[in-house]
């Protein structure tokens, strides 16, 4: 009795399974091209604009730290000469 009902359950997850494929096979798949998105909604106008004034006022710290960079590197280069190895690491 117990082997019967394993048999008519099996069957019926047999018979469940494929119903089901016939109906994930409907599925519709699309994509979204986000660059063109950004260029022509109003949305993406914005946030182009947004994005392009937060650059810009950015734009001349990141400058003026990387000028900083620069010369601290070319003082740094000019001292390695007299400089112990322990001190060049620490600077």
């Amino acid at each position: 009795m117990k082997r019967h009902g394993l048999i008519v359950a099996g069957v019926l997850m047999m018979a469940l399974a494929l119903t089901v494929t016939p109906v994930l096979a409907n599925e519709k798949t699309g994509f979204v091209d986000i660059r063109e998105v950004m260029l022509t909604s109003s949305a993406g106008k914005k946030a182009s604009e947004d994005f392009k004034k937060v650059f810009e006022k950015n734009k001349a710290a990141i400058q003026d730290r990387e000028t900083e960079l620069k010369k601290l590197k070319d003082e740094l280069e000019k001292q390695r000469p007299l400089l112990k190895e322990d001190a060049m690491k620490d600077k």
